[in-house]
């Protein structure tokens, strides 16, 4: 993958040594749902609906990669297959069952509780916090500048496998949630961590990175509580610039 025009794009490998690439407009899958491909001599530029003449790919690719896919300094892949459709495009490394979550592949709010065995409901969903039988996800937006003042709670990485968080205002240590927080290990309760660097790409909500999950590592204050999770699985170097880990300057 790689960029053309402030757009990613993706590049085919040489046709002299991966004979048989197709040419020409191509019938595609992309997360299950039929798309149209245009597939150049040395590249994949645009991937439509059928019927319609807007190109998808950019937000195909920032869905599953976050919004620095194809810039410079960065490694994303695509594997492109044939299928009894024609092709299917989907992440390098990645099986078409989306039954489990997979760390650090990005997620839309929606899909979210289906990786779970949840259904959807905006009313729940819709918050940074949300409370399931045996679950609690923390959905997380770093850059907060155009959320209300109250809304701004102070959440950022500390370091590659140390993630600070702080809870709703009125939470307590002592109270039911707070008590979960501190102790969801001993009542078998796993938190999930999904976190974004803002809450907007190209005007459309930006995808969530899921980042695995945490456990309490230490917390302090009150209304709200500020908790530090250490997180089974550190960041990768891809991802540390993008989620503003300290010392990784962005470029």
């Amino acid at each position: 993958m790689s960029h053309s025009g402030g757009r990613p794009i993706l590049f085919l490998p040489d046709r002299d040594q991966v004979p048989g690439i197709p040419e020409g407009w191509t019938d595609i899958t992309v997360d299950g749902e039929p798309y149209e491909a245009n597939i150049v001599k040395v590249a994949i530029n645009v991937v439509r609906r059928p019927g319609t003449e807007q190109n998808e790919l950019p937000t195909i690719l920032r869905r599953w990669f976050g919004p620095n896919a194809g810039l410079p300094g960065t490694d994303f892949k695509v594997t492109i297959e044939q299928c009894d459709t024609g092709y299917r495009m989907l992440p390098f490394g990645r099986t078409e069952d989306r039954s489990k979550p997979e760390l650090w592949r990005s997620y839309s709010r929606e899909e979210i509780p289906g990786l779970f065995g949840l259904k959807f409901n905006r009313s729940v969903w819709q918050t940074g916090f949300v409370v399931q039988p045996e679950h609690i996800f923390l959905l997380v937006t770093l850059e907060k500048g155009d959320m209300q003042e109250q809304f701004r709670y102070q959440d950022r990485f500390l370091g590659a496998d140390l993630f600070q968080w702080q809870s709703q205002n009125q939470t307590r240590q002592t109270d039911k949630r707070g008590q979960a927080l501190r102790h969801h290990a001993e009542r078998g309760i796993q938190v999930h961590l999904f976190a974004r660097r803002t809450g907007k790409t190209d005007s459309r909500a930006t995808p969530f990175i899921y980042c695995g999950e945490v456990d309490f590592e230490d917390w302090e204050g009150e209304k709200p509580i500020t908790v530090r999770w250490r997180m089974r699985d550190p960041l990768p170097e891809r991802l540390q610039e993008l989620l503003t880990v300290p010392g990784k300057r962005r470029t």
